[in-house]
């Protein structure tokens, strides 16, 4: 989402996309060191934290189409 906006604003600055190109695949190096350093076990301990009670929000009987409700093919 923001990749675009960094292009615009460095190559607008700049007249040129070849430094925005560069920011866009600094960037990218930057986010990769970062999730290189994740520990994947340690994400994977915390992954209780993560899971959000009441199940799926497709479970719940508000989020479910009826037969009535004009969406979907009609038979």
């Amino acid at each position: 989402m923001r990749g675009p906006l960094i292009f615009a604003l460095i190559s607008g600055d700049t007249g040129s996309g070849r430094p925005a190109v560069l920011a866009i695949i600094v960037s990218f190096f930057v986010g990769s060191f970062i999730l290189w350093r994740v520990g994947i076990e340690a994400v994977r301990a915390s992954k209780h934290h993560w899971v959000f009670s009441g199940g799926r929000s497709s479970d719940r009987p508000e989020h479910r189409l009826s037969c009535g409700s004009g969406v979907g093919p009609k038979s």
